[in-house]
């Protein structure tokens, strides 16, 4: 199946069912291939039994994230993730912390993350979770869709390791060993037209994966084979999947990872967009080569990309974002 996107692209994203990979579909495991190597994107489909918990569950995120959000500042700076951890995949980030769409401006989104490792108690500082009481409650909760969330993208990766001939992808992602796996829930604030964009800069993503829920549009890639942005909206009972940085580099540049962006949607809704999203990235111990012949581990390329979003020299931030050196 396919989806046909916005009337100015003509483009087009796989629509892969996760039902079918785990049945091992030969056509769905090819559909899923071509969508790795041409888009870097596509939409999984999660209704049915295969994964029955996961679309629920992701509302009870969404209701969760709303609440979260509605506490003052002042509350949600006592975990700020500059405080929280040295990888910045934890805690709390405030709107305008970033670099942002526009040359010259901040970003506009502010976000929690909740890295996988504390999360599960994995962490051998013995570090605990640390959040307001609002999210706390939901403990529960978070540990189950992050389990969930894992359990999809290795169903992914052992896909594609299918189809690759490679030695199996889910080696590298283990859900018992140490790495920068994030779930964060993030609210973009509704911007009007009259206002100069914020949303999110341009960039790959820097891990394997990206799982990804949202309740409003603003999803853009810059399509490989049509050059412009294309939007990518949301589809009931469906995550939009993308290839990151570090599954391209273990792939040996045979799977795509693409350049996209959040731009603020024109909204008289005050909630904002919300978006749940798992960001599964490699053991911290694995490494990858680039393309220059340089050998990375995956902490090391995590760490520098993400210094890349508060400061640097404009041309080094732009290639780091776009997923090089």
């Amino acid at each position: 199946m396919v989806a046909q996107l916005n009337e100015k692209s003509c483009a087009s994203l796989q629509v892969i069912s996760y039902a079918d990979l785990v049945s091992c579909n030969n056509e769905a495991l090819l559909r899923l291939y071509s969508a790795a190597i041409d888009d870097g994107f596509f939409y999984l489909d999660l209704t049915g039994t295969a994964c029955p918990t996961i679309l629920p569950d992701v509302a009870d995120l969404m209701t969760a994230s709303a609440d979260l959000f509605e506490l003052p500042l002042s509350e949600k700076m006592k975990f700020d993730t500059n405080k929280l951890g040295l990888l910045k995949n934890y805690g709390y980030k405030p709107i305008g912390r970033n670099t942002g769409v526009t040359e010259g401006k901040k970003d506009g989104h502010e976000l929690y993350l909740i890295p996988r490792d504390i999360l599960f108690g994995l962490d051998p500082s013995g570090g605990t979770f640390s959040c307001p009481a609002t999210l706390r409650k939901h403990d529960s909760l978070l540990k189950r869709f992050t389990t969930e969330s894992h359990e999809i993208c290795s169903m992914i990766l052992a896909s594609l390791s299918t189809t690759l001939g490679q030695n199996c992808l889910t080696q590298q992602h283990r859900h018992d060993q140490l790495s920068t796996s994030t779930l964060a829930l993030l609210k973009y604030p509704s911007q009007l037209l009259s206002e100069e964009p914020t949303g999110h800069i341009a960039h790959t993503d820097v891990g394997s994966l990206t799982l990804l829920f949202c309740n409003q549009g603003g999803l853009q890639v810059l399509h490989p084979a049509l050059d412009h942005w294309i939007d990518i909206p949301p589809m009931p009972g469906h995550a939009v999947v993308n290839i990151g940085d570090s599954l391209r580099h273990l792939s040996h540049r045979r799977l795509k990872s693409c350049l996209h962006r959040v731009m603020p949607h024109s909204s008289d809704k005050a909630e904002g967009r919300y978006s749940i999203v798992y960001f599964l990235r490699p053991e911290l111990e694995a490494t990858f080569v680039d393309e220059t012949g340089r050998e990375w581990k995956s902490v090391e390329w995590h760490t520098r990309k993400f210094d890349a979003f508060r400061h640097g020299d404009a041309r080094q931030v732009e290639g780091i974002l776009k997923g090089g050196f």
